[in-house]
């Protein structure tokens, strides 16, 4: 079963007419060699190669091109459909094998069955005596149960009039030696396919009390695209789909408890990228062929590391980055060998599949071992090739070498960001709910009113995503810096996040793990590579493709603010002489009530028993106050109250500058640490 080395003709311009059918323009050199191999010599083919090759072009060009007829023998009812609707996509006559099967022959090129009829659809050419119309018997995902059907199929066409294709994503050692020796194969052509997808990323999870948070965490990371979520049975796909929705995913089920009327408008939803995400059972979307898919996620693992390669090679088909995360629990794998050893089948696999969950050493490199005994580790990324990989560059290399913002001890200098977030939550006096802290570090409109809102600070956390700002709320809960209180959720400054406030020459020092590190950190010009079990260095690949960062909208900052700033207006004109009082900042900081010292709102001498006054001008609406008043005096001279509330009205949004406040922000001297490691 060598690949052949025989000299392979190059396509006429009659074959690229008919390529063109297909909506492609050349061949890949391996479909070519099969192509040619099964017209001009009429020998069986084998071939091996991962999910997104285009081996289904093989059994669709050939027919095309002599004008005769294929049987595809499909292994489950899904595939026989999904595989059908995409050739009839193309505007190819297509049958799948039924009782009408015997009226519908002559109209279709395309006969997709499962092995089970070959003898049925053998019967029915012979009585219509078409069965030298049959150029091709194609098998998709060969496996060790199908040796019969195999042998089926051979009996009723040999290869000098049908040559065989047999197609699979995988096949291991065990069942290449089955395949040689067991098969009366027609001196068939073996062609093997690198199997290794260099932009997927692998990880395994230990399945525990947090895994539906750690779930969320990986599907709000498809921002673009889509993605795949497998399960084992109906009872875990409605699970899924019910915390999925509740955490405002848009996901549909797709199993063989839907109708098919409905699990085909489901597919064309996903396809179309109408939906984001598909929750399957395994073995149901052996056909997808959908290029943007950034996410294959097991919630449970499958029995087999060959399933397993099989439905992650879903992901990244247009060859962009994509992640393939698993979730296993030891319980699982030795209730399925206790099963397998009274049935006395499968038990090798469960052992490799859980190896591949349990081990510390390259998870790439064992799933491709187990495919390719002959798969070598050379110039492997290490940073983008799997969890336990991440780990291992991590523990040799020096952190300051991997990430921008890491010294050589792999701490991070949070000051910055735990100030800013501290701040927020005492600006808010007591009635801070966790929704309100994100929403002013992300730019998001709350959705509940607070006249607390600290708008100078709004979106001043844009920069990294939310499950950052979680990350640092969690330190600073377990470090005594906040409290959040039991029934309404409420996060409060304790004492020593309030000493910390007041005192600007603390540093804060955190020291993440490295799963924080890879997804918030910014890496450095270096990238690593396994070579000869060595770890080395080389510079980075510039991307070509600009990272898009998606800034949030300030109309609800300026709103809100243009309304507050009214009403304070409103108040102010009450007072005399305070109509020319935006000349200065000092006329301004001069309403803070002299006679008392450290009151948590703004007062004017002459009003202080107006309530509405001192509800409305607080430390933060003062301060959003001063700062749009600086901005605005920096380009025109307003001085009045109604000049500068018109000016906000027109202008407002062309001043008000975040970036500008946050790279002035004062963090102090560098005299004191505190760390949070």
């Amino acid at each position: 079963m060598e690949q052949s080395d025989k000299e392979i003709s190059q396509p006429t311009n009659e074959h690229l007419q008919v390529l063109k059918k297909l909506n492609l323009k050349t061949f890949k050199p391996e479909q070519w060699q099969a192509i040619q191999t099964i017209i001009n010599e009429r020998r069986d083919v084998i071939l091996t190669a991962g999910t997104n090759y285009g081996k289904s072009l093989i059994y669709q060009f050939i027919p095309i091109f002599l004008k005769k007829k294929c049987i595809i023998i499909e292994p489950t009812e899904i595939s026989l459909e999904t595989s059908a609707w995409k050739l009839e996509q193309k505007g190819f006559s297509t049958s799948i094998f039924s009782t009408k099967f015997h009226e519908s022959f002559e109209e279709n090129q395309f006969i997709f069955t499962k092995a089970e009829n070959v003898q049925k659809i053998y019967e029915i050419l012979i009585e219509k005596d078409s069965l030298d119309e049959i150029c091709l018997i194609a098998i998709e995902e060969i496996s060790c149960n199908i040796f019969d059907e195999i042998e089926l199929v051979k009996k009723f066409f040999p290869s000098i009039s049908s040559p065989l294709l047999l197609l699979s994503t995988t096949i291991d050692e065990e069942l290449k030696i089955d395949l040689k020796c067991n098969l009366f194969l027609n001196n068939p052509l073996n062609i093997q396919i690198d199997l290794n997808r260099p932009n997927l990323e692998y990880f395994v999870h230990k399945e525990n009390s947090t895994t539906i948070d750690v779930i969320r965490a990986y599907l709000e990371e498809v921002k673009e695209g889509s993605g795949i979520i497998f399960a084992e049975d109906k009872r875990e796909i409605e699970n899924i789909l019910r915390k999925m929705q509740e955490n405002g995913f848009q996901a549909k089920p797709f199993h063989f408890g839907i109708f098919k009327q409905e699990r085909s408008k489901t597919l064309n939803e996903f396809m179309s990228g109408k939906l984001k995400f598909l929750i399957a059972m395994t073995g149901m979307v052996d056909k997808i062929d959908k290029k943007d898919v950034r996410l294959v996620l097991h919630v449970s693992a499958p029995n087999s590391l060959e399933v397993y390669y099989r439905e992650t090679g879903k992901a990244g088909r247009d060859g962009k980055p994509s992640k393939c995360v698993l979730f296993w629990t030891p319980r699982n794998s030795d209730q399925w060998l206790q099963q397998e050893y009274l049935k006395n089948q499968n038990v090798s696999q469960i052992i490799k599949m859980k190896n591949f969950t349990s081990t510390e050493t390259c998870r790439r490199e064992i799933l491709l071992r187990f495919l390719d005994s002959e798969f070598k580790r050379k110039n492997l990324n290490l940073e983008n090739c799997c969890d336990n990989c991440k780990k291992i560059i991590f523990e040799k290399v020096s952190p300051n070498l991997i990430f921008e913002e890491l010294n050589s001890d792999g701490i991070f200098d949070a000051s910055k960001e735990t100030r800013i977030m501290l701040k927020i939550i005492n600006s808010y006096k007591n009635t801070c709910q966790e929704e309100f802290l994100y929403g002013m570090l992300l730019g998001k409109k709350p959705k509940v009113f607070n006249s607390h809102h600290p708008l100078h600070l709004f979106r001043s956390g844009y920069q990294k995503p939310r499950d950052w700002h979680v990350y640092l709320k969690k330190i600073l809960l377990n470090k005594r810096f906040i409290i959040e209180t039991e029934n309404d959720k409420i996060l409060k400054l304790t004492k020593i996040g309030k000493f910390i406030l007041r005192h600007s020459n603390i540093k804060i020092k955190i020291k993440p793990s490295f799963e924080i590190c890879y997804k918030f950190m910014t890496k450095t010009e270096n990238e690593f590579y396994i070579d000869n079990n060595e770890i080395k260095s080389k510079p980075r690949k510039i991307e070509t493709e600009t990272l898009k960062v998606e800034i949030p909208k300030r109309s609800f900052q300026f709103g809100f603010l243009k309304n507050t700033l009214k009403r304070v207006g409103e108040n102010i004109r009450k007072v005399e002489n305070c109509e020319e009082i935006l000349s200065s900042e000092d006329s301004i900081k001069k309403l803070k009530s002299e006679d008392q010292p450290g009151c948590s709102h703004w007062n004017f001498s002459k009003v202080q028993q107006n309530s509405k006054i001192e509800n409305e001008i607080d430390d933060e609406n003062i301060q959003n106050f001063l700062e749009i008043n600086r901005q605005i005096r920096k380009r025109n001279s307003v001085t009045s109250i109604n000049e500068f509330l018109n000016y906000i009205e027109k202008f407002g949004d062309e001043f008000f500058n975040i970036e500008e406040n946050l790279e002035n922000y004062d963090e102090g001297n560098e005299n004191e640490t505190m760390e949070c490691i």
